[in-house]
């Protein structure tokens, strides 16, 4: 797992709009299936190192909705659920 591969991945999807829509990456999409995708197309990494990688896409540290929004998750039948919006 590498932090350089999410922040590759994510410069990637910012500037290759093919290779976004071939990945079958939207802009707001759970993690788990994020990483899931991310993996198919050969990057690797925690959820640590793409919402690292989506702060610094940002231009630093997320707003507390933000935060929220990435972070809070929703439980339903004992799954966490959180959603990674990356900005294009």
């Amino acid at each position: 797992m590498s932090s350089l591969n999410a922040q590759e991945f994510i410069s990637r999807l910012a500037s290759d709009p093919a290779f976004r829509s071939q990945v079958g990456i939207v802009p707001t999409m759970p993690l788990d299936e994020f990483q899931s995708k991310a993996a198919a197309a050969g990057y690797n990494f925690t959820s640590e190192e793409i919402l690292a990688a989506a702060e610094t896409q940002q231009g630093g540290a997320l707003s507390d909705q933000e935060l929220e929004d990435v972070s809070g998750g929703a439980r339903s039948n004992l799954k966490i659920s959180i959603t990674v919006t990356i900005k294009f």
